[in-house]
């Protein structure tokens, strides 16, 4: 349900939940990072894609104020623990 501020509530059952941003939604993919001076260990790639961005535990007690705070767009090549830059010094 959304309020008219723009907030919004929803219900979920206790259990965990595996929150992923968008970039996570199709099989991973590491073919548009790896480059002439990118390698990619692509089996770490895979578990590393698998991680959730967000674990929540939902018990039957409230959740008030859960935030997310994006400081950066996930998913980007700098950000990315299984690539290895492989190319020259910069100068």
């Amino acid at each position: 349900t959304t309020s008219e501020t723009g907030t919004f509530a929803f219900t979920l059952p206790p259990g965990t939940y595996s929150l992923l941003v968008d970039e996570q939604v199709p099989p991973p993919d590491c073919k548009p990072y790896r480059s002439q001076s990118i390698s990619v260990d692509e089996a770490a790639f895979n578990q590393w894609w698998e991680k959730p961005y967000y674990l929540l535990e939902v018990n039957t007690a409230d959740i008030v104020e859960l935030k997310f705070h994006f400081h950066h767009r996930p998913f980007i090549s700098n950000d990315i623990p299984c690539l290895r830059y492989t190319g020259p010094y910069p100068p």
